[in-house]
């Protein structure tokens, strides 16, 4: 996810009910408008961690553009809820020796994912939820987009399904801690499995 789920409702419903956690990594542009959605994020025990301040394609980025993505969201993210996020993922997936190597200096492990339905793409509630569950396994890091109705009614379904299989959701610190892997800043996690 990229941002707090923007339908409180469903989330709500479906968190009280499975009490999954994940890990949002926030717009550090979108900081001020959704401060609700951050706080309840946070109350009900998710991880929220840095996804840029603008969504700039890192790998095509200066080193002072790069070091500003990093820093202008960490500041808000401080500022607004006395919070610095110790997680990147950088946009696009797009990174380089350059990207790692200053997110390494800032102390940040870099995730990716190894589930990605492409939600932006179909916005089809069906066809996630048949990609999820027809690729996961364990220690997957799944990629999914709370900007849009059809992925919040995903994850409505997901999240028993996934339950019912035997998963325990939790965010991306919790499962590489279950893995016990511990996070490198500036390598690139995509699963809790796999990393470079």
């Amino acid at each position: 996810s990229n941002a707090p789920i923007c339908n409180i409702d469903t989330s709500l419903a479906v968190r009280k009910r499975y009490l999954p956690r994940a890990t949002f990594f926030l717009v550090g542009n979108r900081v001020a408008t959704h401060q609700a959605a951050i706080e309840f994020t946070q109350a009900n025990h998710n991880e929220i961690a840095s996804h840029s301040f603008s969504h700039a394609d890192l790998g095509k980025s200066t080193k002072e553009e790069i070091l500003s993505q990093i820093q202008k969201t960490d500041k808000a993210l401080q500022e607004q809820h006395q919070y610095t996020p110790t997680l990147f993922r950088v946009p696009y997936g797009a990174r380089n020796a350059t990207v790692l190597e200053i997110l390494r200096q800032q102390g940040k492990p870099v995730i990716g994912w190894s589930v990605d339905p492409r939600d932006w793409e179909s916005q089809d509630k069906d066809a996630i939820v048949s990609h999820v569950l027809s690729h996961v396994k364990d220690g997957d890091i799944v990629l999914m987009h709370d900007l849009y109705k059809p992925t919040a009614d995903a994850v409505a379904e997901l999240v028993p399904a996934l339950q019912a299989k035997g998963y325990q959701l939790v965010t991306v610190s919790e499962l590489l801690q279950y893995k016990g892997i511990d996070a490198t800043p500036g390598t690139y996690y995509y699963a809790s499995w796999k990393w470079v």
